[in-house]
């Protein structure tokens, strides 16, 4: 007697690029190594007659629809799975790129602390210079000022005349 072949593959896939018909056909494959299982555990003998009911069971409608479902329902899962790590790694790589992009735009605009305090200090000290001068101008505008140096007998005379209101008159003698 030939030996019945169970067409339940030609049920579940329909082709070689069917997903879900081949993962509906591996499921069909994990519940009959189950039913083997149990089978042998309760001391039964499984050959061709034992699984022929499984086999029925297994080919009816409601069955096969079970299977597609499961495999639709374990596809989908998947594909949540794989989309949200995708998600998740694109987002954190564009995090990281603009990041990285920020960082490039600011680095040229912002310098050291240390230039910024020599050059802070550089321009303090001339606007100084500059104020000094302005406020000297201002103070001495109109004013005779006259220095002289008489390096006699190491004497040395200094004279500082300044307008007839403020009445200095300095020497300085060692």
């Amino acid at each position: 007697m030939p030996k019945e072949f169970n067409h339940i593959y030609s049920k579940l896939v329909t082709d070689a690029n069917d997903i879900i018909g081949n993962i509906a056909y591996s499921l069909y494959k994990q519940d009959k190594i189950e039913f083997i299982k149990k089978k042998q555990s309760d001391g039964i003998v499984v050959n061709d007659k034992t699984l022929k009911s499984f086999h029925e069971f297994s080919a009816t409608e409601s069955s096969i629809d079970a299977y597609k479902m499961k495999a639709e329902l374990i596809l989908q899962a998947f594909m949540d799975n794989a989309l949200e790590e995708i998600t998740t790694d694109i987002q954190k790589e564009a995090k990281e790129g603009q990041s990285q992009i920020l960082q490039e735009i600011v680095d040229p605009l912002v310098s050291g602390f240390w230039r910024n305090f020599f050059s802070g200090l550089l321009s303090t000290f001339t606007f100084s210079l500059i104020l000094a001068a302005i406020a000297f101008i201002i103070q001495f505008k109109g004013s005779e000022i006259s220095i002289s140096i008489n390096n006699k007998h190491n004497e040395t005379t200094k004279q500082l005349q300044a307008p007839p209101s403020v009445g200095i008159d300095t020497t300085l003698s060692k």
